[in-house]
């Protein structure tokens, strides 16, 4: 994949992320508060992903993924958007569709660690 294209994906994927933030509701989601620098008033309503932290050998938290900010989505509401998954049916990717039979997703989505194509077994929107 080449320099131009690649950076041109990685700009696509930043401008919908600002666009999903710039167009949030309120809502009654359950949520927590969380100082996270760059904001305002610094408590942004953190969404855990993930019910368990990961942790390394230490027993120290390595990574807590989560969404800063955002909302829960109920099926059908975002039809554009798609789920990537595994032939036994767990996401592990999220995509844009682009016509019927083009779907934008990030490149790591579609490679594995020596850079060799595979296809998902299914998307879901």
């Amino acid at each position: 994949m080449n320099f131009k294209f690649s950076t041109s994906i990685v700009l696509l994927v930043l401008l919908l992320c600002a666009n999903g933030v710039m167009n949030q509701e309120d809502d009654d989601t359950p949520t927590t508060e969380q100082d996270y620098p760059g904001y305002e008033d610094d408590d942004v309503p953190v969404i855990p992903v993930y019910i368990q932290p990961r942790f390394d050998d230490e027993g120290d938290i390595k990574w807590f993924p989560r969404i800063i900010g955002g909302t829960p989505a109920v099926m059908g509401e975002f039809p554009g958007k798609v789920s990537v998954q595994s032939r036994l049916g767990s996401h592990f990717c999220g995509g844009t569709l682009i016509d019927l039979s083009h779907i934008l997703t990030a490149s790591h989505c579609v490679t594995d660690s020596r850079a060799q194509v595979f296809n998902p077994a299914s998307v879901r929107n």
